[in-house]
């Protein structure tokens, strides 16, 4: 779950930093453009815009991986191990296999445990 959110995060970072790049890419260059037949003037502009490009990605980068950091740790962390309760109850057994050592099973399984990020707002049950 926190590898997927890690991804989700810096796949969000990324687009807003391809976004930025395209604006600050469009913004730069269409006035170059227009105005300047000047070649070093161009070449000028292009590393101005790598080199605010690159730095949106950085900054983005830096931001997602922050943000990730930040919501990979567990809530109460300091009081230990979250404890889990489980119930397993089985429903019936449809197959036992001698030679391999295994069996085949219904069962119902259940976990509980206290997680106050899922928690509703309001402390509402419904």
């Amino acid at each position: 779950m926190i590898a997927k959110t890690h991804r989700a995060g810096l796949f969000r970072a990324f687009h807003r930093a391809v976004i930025g790049i395209i604006i600050i890419a469009g913004a730069c260059t269409l006035p170059a453009t227009l105005f300047a037949a000047d070649t070093d003037t161009e070449k000028a502009v292009e590393q101005a815009v790598e080199k605010a490009a690159e730095m949106v990605v950085e900054k983005a980068a830096e931001e997602a991986e922050e943000k990730a950091k930040l919501t990979a740790k567990r809530p109460d962390e300091w009081r230990g191990p979250t404890k889990v309760h489980f119930l397993v109850f089985v429903i019936d057994v449809d197959d036992i296999d001698d030679a391999n050592q295994s069996f085949t099973a219904n069962i119902y399984l259940r976990l509980r445990w206290k997680d106050k990020r899922l928690a509703k707002p309001g402390g509402s049950t419904h």
